[in-house]
């Protein structure tokens, strides 16, 4: 399958900022505070997660279009889906349980049903108890509800543009400020419904491929002012306390790492650097690595001592060990995922 350095270079930066909350997040509620490190980060990192997991969703709806239009059937569809999910999703909950509850005798249980549908952090993240094995985190959960609905969605958005984009907002804003039991707004498949299908209006309205090729003045324009735009508003404004100043960030943080992943990848593939294989490497890996990643950091951050002060040698060395055994357990599930999948493509008869 051909790649985008741009699609990658969103994914790998999504993916980095996910890995860096959860990072800084992990040592905080183990009260690890850092030399040189001023305590604002700890604040500011919050900013990473919730840009991360709305480039991620803005991304998914913007690809999903293009993938459906490929399919021959919405069987196929949905079977593309499930297969890349599911597998490798499997394979990291079988690491993670072996890696914190071999011997735990109370684990199995109905709850587990949840991990097994994939639901089980988005339930665990709002409230409800499950087997929660800290992979894929609410996001997983979300995401198969969008794709579950994503026919019906696409349909809508296509046939009824206004109308749906009238109840879209609606919707936000009922489950947003209006409905009170969700227990965490941002982990909500209510209201970070808006995101996903902000991709699906840019991909069906406003490719920005077709931009790109058509009006590359106006390209540019658009990309540079989304990267201003979002700058001032993550100087001014509290991204990552207000939803609807959230969603605004995400997309305009969509469009400007669009904008310099093309101009970066048109860059690189003049001077002919390594670089774009590099991110292309990590976007490969990206939801493999995603759905280990938080487990992983959470081992190595269990190695230090809690209620204490670490030097800033020593908050590097973790945060790249971190990185380094995610990625290759990342690569290992992905292509353990991809190996399982092809034998039983060629035991089934054409």
């Amino acid at each position: 399958m051909k790649r985008y350095f741009h699609l990658d270079f969103i994914r790998t930066i999504a993916f980095i900022m996910i890995l860096f909350f959860h990072y800084q997040v992990t040592l905080f509620s183990n009260q690890i505070s850092v030399h040189h490190i001023s305590l604002i980060l700890g604040t500011k990192c919050e900013t990473f997660g919730f840009l991360g997991v709305g480039l991620f969703l803005i991304l998914s709806g913007y690809l999903l279009v293009f993938s459906y239009q490929k399919a021959t059937s919405v069987k196929q569809f949905y079977c593309k889906r499930i297969r890349s999910i599911f597998p490798m999703f499997y394979l990291a909950c079988l690491i993670s349980y072996c890696w914190f509850h071999l011997l735990d005798p109370h684990f199995f249980s109905k709850r587990l049903l949840f991990t097994v549908l994939g639901i089980d952090g988005l339930l665990s993240c709002n409230g409800i108890s499950t087997t929660y094995l800290t992979v894929g985190e609410w996001y997983l959960g979300v995401i198969l509800i969008y794709y579950a609905l994503f026919p019906l969605l696409i349909w809508a958005i296509q046939k009824k543009p206004r109308i749906t984009a009238i109840f879209l907002l609606a919707f936000f804003v009922l489950f947003t400020y209006l409905v009170p039991f969700e227990k965490i707004k941002d982990a909500s498949a209510c209201t970070r419904l808006i995101e996903f299908s902000i991709g699906i209006y840019l991909a069906v309205y406003a490719p920005l491929e077709k931009l790109q090729k058509r009006n590359r003045k106006a390209f540019h324009l658009l990309g540079g002012s989304g990267l201003l735009l979002f700058f001032l508003l993550s100087c001014f404004c509290p991204v990552c306390e207000v939803i609807p100043i959230e969603i605004v960030a995400n997309l305009l943080c969509f469009i400007a790492l669009y904008w310099l992943g093309t101009l970066l990848g048109a860059l690189f593939e003049a001077k002919g650097l390594i670089f774009p294989n590099t991110i292309s490497t990590i976007s490969q890996y990206s939801y493999a690595m995603f759905l280990v990643h938080h487990f992983i950091i959470v081992k190595v951050i269990a190695t230090q001592v809690p209620n204490t002060t670490i030097s800033l040698k020593r908050y590097l060395l973790l945060l790249a060990t971190s990185a380094i055994v995610t990625f290759v357990f990342g690569v290992i599930i992905h292509e353990a995922a991809t190996s399982l999948l092809q034998k039983r493509k060629q035991k089934v008869p054409s």
